[in-house]
């Protein structure tokens, strides 16, 4: 089972910007937590992956390794989110090394597993398949070049956007990822961090 998170955030630095809601998505059901209220996003994204109902699989982010896990260890250890932290095994990685700079107050990219669920970051497989079409490696490039609609919006004036535009946009990119991650198929297998362990 393919179980997709993004996070949108008012910034690229876990430092001096936080994060405003977050999305996941599986076959038939999505779900954002949108708040001001940092502490309840990391406490409803919890609950959400612990509850006993739901089936453990694979969660799937597009530069997870890179960006969303980091930038989520970062602000969960400032808000003292126990109950996240507790849920999380993150381990620094070679091979989850970002293809650019590391976000602040990290050195690289992380391995990762969370509630039990293991955990792949797709943007690595479709690397290759970007780079053949000579087009960006980024989830709004690939998902175009195939065929996915997605909501684009102005990134820096993330906090300018309405209740609902800000949930369309995080429910675009999210389900673009679990799109992109179904049509990896068995070609995801490799990329799981449960491998590196």
């Amino acid at each position: 089972m393919l179980y997709a998170l993004d996070i949108e955030t008012t910034g690229l630095s876990p430092l001096e910007s936080k994060m405003v809601s977050v999305a996941v998505a599986a076959a038939g059901e999505s779900m954002v937590f949108v708040s001001e209220n940092e502490q309840s996003l990391f406490t409803d994204l919890t609950a959400w992956f612990t509850n006993p109902k739901r089936t453990r699989g694979v969660i799937v982010t597009w530069n997870g390794s890179g960006f969303d896990w980091p930038y989520m260890l970062t602000r969960a250890k400032a808000l003292g989110a126990t109950e996240f932290l507790d849920a999380l095994v993150i381990k620094p990685s070679a091979e989850r090394t970002p293809v650019y700079k590391p976000i602040d107050g990290h050195d690289g990219g992380y391995a990762v597993g969370f509630a039990g669920y293991d955990h792949a970051d797709i943007m690595r497989p479709w690397f290759p398949w970007s780079q053949e079409r000579g087009i960006s490696n980024s989830l709004k490039a690939v998902a175009k070049a195939n065929a996915i609609e997605v909501i684009e919006v102005d990134r820096t004036k993330i906090e300018s956007l309405s209740r609902a535009e800000l949930v369309a946009y995080n429910i675009s990119d999210v389900a673009a990822t679990l799109t992109l991650a179904e049509r990896l198929g068995t070609n995801i297998d490799p990329w799981l961090d449960s491998t590196l362990t």
